[in-house]
């Protein structure tokens, strides 16, 4: 969601967003012209409740639940995104693609998308969520990721040591960073490491690190040692 958001500022339009497990949404003091809402299976009764809310306005609909099942989607959507919908978004909201539901490419070159405004959050994360990756090669037959996002692809290390160091910048010490937005963290082990050095070389020593990896892990000695200094949860 901050992602998108910060796209859609970066192309010039005016974004709030709005956490509704706090109760912040409220039609009756939201002003924006077009809604947009992200829901996985779990929470999709009350995407869909908030989408009718909105009846009125511009509504568009994406993430897992709703790239699996546009055509539900589509009873309480103006318009739905099946996919990765970073390269549209901003012809969407500008109305500059009519189709109701819009089939979205993979993003090749993830390095090419910007940092996560965090300004745009009412207060600094304590937390700081990470995509480092999207995808996976694997095809587990309990897991949906890789029919719906497709083939693994990664950020350079050099990316990710630079959105690291401009929060820090921008918002002080980097305190938790949380890399379970990907399937698997070490899918290439060189890069792992890699990425674990150059945070230790900029002196980036967050508190805890959590992260998501394959079982075949606990096998890498230099791996495990490397993220054990670094009190990592995997």
């Amino acid at each position: 969601v901050l992602l998108i958001a910060t796209i859609l500022k970066n192309a010039g339009h005016q974004v709030h967003i709005y956490n509704d497990v706090q109760q912040e949404v409220d039609p009756q003091r939201m002003e924006e012209e077009v809604i947009l809402i992200s829901s996985i299976t779990p929470s999709v009764k009350r995407a869909y409740e908030i989408a009718q809310m909105f009846s009125e306005r511009k509504v568009i609909m994406g993430g897992v639940h709703v790239s699996a099942l546009p055509e539900e989607a589509l009873e309480y959507a103006d318009q739905v995104v099946v996919g990765e919908c970073d390269h549209v978004i901003s012809d969407l909201v500008d109305g500059r693609i009519k189709e109701r539901v819009v089939y979205c490419r993979g993003i090749t070159d993830l390095d090419e998308l910007p940092f996560p405004d965090y300004t745009l959050l009412r207060k600094k994360p304590e937390i700081i969520p990470m995509q480092t990756s999207r995808g996976c090669n694997y095809k587990c037959n309990y897991c949906t990721l890789a029919s719906m996002y497709g083939k693994y692809r990664a950020r350079s290390p050099e990316s990710i040591i630079a959105e690291l160091l401009s929060f820090s910048e921008k918002q002080g010490r980097v305190n938790k960073i949380d890399f379970r937005i990907d399937a698997d963290f070490t899918f290439i082990r060189k890069r792992a490491l890699n990425i674990f050095r150059q945070m230790e070389a900029s002196g980036i020593r967050p508190g805890a690190i959590a992260a998501n990896s394959r079982l075949h892990v606990y096998r890498d000695r230099e791996l495990l040692k490397e993220m054990s200094g670094k009190n990592i949860t995997l």
